[in-house]
């Protein structure tokens, strides 16, 4: 997968694919874990993870989504 989204329904962040991806549905709820990490998907104890960093005037230009980088772009 190259690219995803991370969009808000009122107050949850669900993160969202352009088609599906091997293991993942086209769109999942994100929950927040304690340690500022993301669960994806309703299991709590699913192993997929996002985590956001390189955080510039507010807004993370780096995710890593279960253990891969992806950049902000735009």
């Amino acid at each position: 997968m190259t690219d995803f989204r991370v969009i808000l329904r009122g107050d949850v962040p669900w993160l969202v694919f352009p088609a599906a991806p091997d293991g993942f549905e086209v769109e999942q709820p994100l929950v927040p874990r304690a340690d500022g990490s993301f669960g994806v998907g309703d299991d709590p104890a699913g192993p997929e993870d996002l985590r956001f960093d390189t955080v510039v005037d507010g807004r993370p230009l780096r995710a890593w989504l279960s253990g891969f980088p992806y950049y902000r772009v735009g």
